[in-house]
């Protein structure tokens, strides 16, 4: 299966086919070169549409009580290009950032904030 480019509705439903999964994240700046910033595993949780707006969010493992909690943030005026790959894989570039989500096996990973 050849990669598919996606605009930025193609990117959130592409993103929302992951939701309840376990997914490897990956973050990389880009500057010329790829800069690989960080790389943590969760299940992804629902859209939260209203949650942090602009943004759109989606949480990344079990919620808790902290205001600071994990998740993927997209914002539409950041957005440049992402396409779906083989495998189940998005890969969106934000401004000079790209996130990776990858899914996972079941069993794969856990809850937990600090398995990175």
């Amino acid at each position: 299966m050849p990669s598919e480019r996606l605009d930025w509705h193609g990117c959130v439903a592409a993103v929302r086919e992951l939701e309840g999964r376990p997914v490897a994240v990956r973050i990389v700046r880009w500057h010329g070169t790829e800069d690989l910033v960080a790389v943590f595993h969760a299940r992804l949780g629902a859209l939260r549409g209203t949650a942090k707006q602009p943004s759109l969010f989606w949480p990344l493992g079990t919620d808790g009580a902290h205001a600071e909690q994990p998740g993927i943030y997209l914002r539409e005026e950041n957005f440049v290009r992402a396409e779906r790959r083989p495998g189940g894989i998005v890969v969106v570039d934000q401004s000079e950032v790209v996130m990776n989500l990858r899914p996972l096996d079941e069993g794969l990973t856990n809850d937990r904030h600090d398995d990175m």
